[in-house]
């Protein structure tokens, strides 16, 4: 009798862990969408570790941190009456594309993986930036943003929406 019910709540368990991460490219990563208000995302990640707030050229950017999932996400002021998700930045290599593009991925493994990425490099004063990316940077269209490393890596994966 005891056997079996250890035997089904590991079964229950094991039913209830939570799907693989996943990256949407031009949509989202980890439940949250691009668009979602503040208290959308709080139900889906939970209260976030660090909250920040400031202005910029477009205007306030409200930025929660979850650094479990290793998740940065910025906030604006949209349409309707709440701050929504304007950006989804992850550091950590639990977020992945279906194809399994995430922090960590080859840039050679990502350019053979995915269909209709445009890869470039930009030389700054004092850096080189290295970015594979979805989706045109067209102000208020969606852009998925994969950030190569000096190790031809990706470092980070953003899915935004274009300010300017």
């Amino acid at each position: 009798m005891r056997l079996s019910f250890l035997l089904g709540l590991l079964a229950s368990l094991l039913l209830a862990a939570p799907a693989q991460a996943t990256i949407v490219p031009g949509k989202g990563m980890a439940g949250v969408e691009l668009g979602d208000c503040q208290s959308r995302v709080v139900k889906v990640l939970g209260p976030p570790d660090k909250t920040f707030g400031t202005r910029d050229f477009a205007g306030f950017v409200s930025t929660y941190t979850y650094r479990g999932p290793g998740l940065r996400i910025d906030f604006r002021r949209g349409a309707g009456s709440c701050l929504e998700a304007s950006s989804i930045l992850t550091y950590k290599g639990l977020e992945r594309t279906a194809e399994g593009v995430g922090k960590g991925t080859q840039r050679k493994t990502l350019r053979a993986r995915l269909r209709g990425e445009k890869c470039e490099t930009f030389r700054l004063p004092r850096r080189t930036v290295r970015s594979c990316h979805l989706g045109g940077f067209r102000p208020g269209r969606p852009v998925t943003d994969f950030r190569i490393d000096s190790r031809l890596r990706v470092s980070t994966v953003r899915v935004a929406i274009v300010i300017d």
